[in-house]
């Protein structure tokens, strides 16, 4: 999937403030569609740079797409702007890029060290214009309070899902909110369900389908279509979807009025805005009956980009290099339910000692820094943590020095410090990628080849990371 497909918040605000001209000015302009967690990246790039003020502005996506590029075109467009990546909508790289609305912000510090992955969306002829800085994870939030009133769990397979969806109808308490009266919005389930249904067994399916090798038609897309009917046919969701918005579907899980919401990451700080006492938890939103196999959609969405007339330059500048900094990402993190992210020296004395026991070393890699998985409760007690500081998810497992190697999924051992379940613990606990594969690699793809089946090990009892 495109990260161009993961949009954002959907009603506004602004901060605004006395303009101080050009030339030597302390103001700085930015639109952003990061509501609910934009505003404490601004407070703390103000508190960093005294004298600085940042006069901003929220809004929707489709209200975002619509206006960004007519204030481009006409000149009145703002220093910091929020970008898609890729090309999938107006507000996007390629489409932005082209024209030349926006600055080569290839020169600064963090754009070469980008992931490919990502630096490939990041960039249009060569040259990098948005400054990408997580990844999203689409799934099922649910509101802990209301699911624990209502006496349910999250449900871990297609055929509990049906039946918590009929449970929590019959206690008067919809299972989902569903605002498709915003366009962008009515993807999400489908998404939530496609990552397991079609890239989960063949992530190379878009791929095929640009060479002709592959429709639409003939793939498990429509499997997928055939269980989104089937959760609405089900009563999965609130009366009149289609006269619900995106924040009304807000207020409706943030109230208990559902017990849930699918919908991405970025979502739960707009919910605890609504509603502060209640705790949020994002999981997978199950697709087979087989829970090894559930996986969780993860992209990178949205960025920061420079108007290439930017009244103020050295800020706008200033402020997304803020943004790319690990201050930056763990504020966003934080506010949307992630992962933060920590340097390798801060978290590198557990990662070592998890690797030592199962016979692995400790190597850097390029891979997001983002990249990971949260366990639940019932997870940590059966593969309890080792001590010291979480490790980041940029360095990875590599057989060490001397010790035997066997085939994946075999069942042999790695040499007498670990079997393959000991890599699986490793690779699972920290999201990291094993024996050099590819670093966007799966956390179920990295179970189902190094690990025996085992149920405290389901994909769908976790969440992947930060950011829309």
């Amino acid at each position: 999937m495109t990260a161009a497909i993961l949009l954002a918040a959907c009603s506004g605000g602004t901060k605004a403030g006395s303009d101080s001209g050009s030339g030597g000015s302390r103001s700085l302009t930015l639109a952003s569609v990061d509501q609910g967690s934009v505003e404490d990246v601004v407070k703390a790039f103000e508190k960093t740079n005294p004298g600085v003020e940042v006069r901003y502005t929220t809004s929707g996506a489709d209200q975002y797409q619509q206006q960004i590029r007519t204030q481009l075109s006409s000149g009145t467009a703002p220093d910091v702007m929020s970008v898609w990546s890729g090309n999938g909508n107006p507000g996007a790289t390629y489409v932005l890029a082209e024209p030349g609305y926006l600055r080569d912000l290839s020169d600064q510090p963090w754009a070469a060290k980008l992931p490919d992955a990502i630096k490939s969306v990041a960039q249009y002829e060569g040259k990098t214009y948005n400054a990408i800085f997580g990844q999203n994870g689409i799934g099922a939030v649910y509101n802990q309070q209301a699911m624990a009133k209502a006496g349910l769990t999250p449900p871990d397979t297609w055929t509990e899902l049906l039946a918590f969806c009929r449970a929590a109808k019959a206690k008067g308490t919809p299972a989902f909110a569903l605002g498709n009266q915003d366009n962008w919005v009515t993807q999400l389930v489908l998404y939530a369900l496609v990552a397991t249904t079609v890239y989960g067994d063949d992530r190379d399916f878009d791929k095929r389908m640009q060479a002709g090798q592959a429709t639409f038609a003939d793939s498990p897309w429509t499997t997928a279509l055939d269980k989104y009917l089937t959760m609405e046919k089900t009563g999965c969701f609130q009366k009149r979807p289609l006269g619900t918005n995106y924040e009304a579907g807000q207020g409706l899980v943030a109230t208990g009025k559902t017990l849930g919401i699918v919908q991405g990451n970025w979502v739960i700080a707009l919910l605890k805005q609504k509603n502060p006492k209640v705790t949020f938890a994002l999981k997978a939103l199950p697709a087979t009956d087989t829970p090894a196999e559930t996986v969780i959609p993860a992209a990178v969405g949205a960025g920061y980009a420079v108007n290439a007339k930017a009244k103020n330059e050295e800020l706008a500048l200033k402020f997304v290099n803020f943004v790319m900094s690990p201050e930056g990402m763990n504020l966003f993190a934080k506010k949307q339910g992630g992962r933060l992210r920590r340097g390798l020296q801060r978290g590198d004395r557990a990662h070592r000692q998890c690797a030592v026991r199962a016979g692995l070393r400790v190597v850097r890699d390029r891979a997001p820094a983002v990249l990971g998985r949260r366990e639940t409760a019932r997870d940590q007690s059966a593969h309890p943590r080792p001590s010291g500081r979480h490790p980041p998810s940029d360095i990875r497992c590599e057989p060490a020095a001397g010790h035997r190697t066997s085939a994946p999924g075999t069942g042999g051992r790695l040499g007498a410090a670990g079997s393959p379940l000991h890599r699986c613990r490793c690779a699972v606990r920290h999201g990291t990628v094993v024996d050099g594969a590819d670093p966007h690699v799966l956390v179920r793809q990295v179970r189902k080849r190094f690990c025996p089946p085992r149920r405290s090990l389901r994909p769908s009892s976790s969440a992947w990371v930060p950011r829309r």
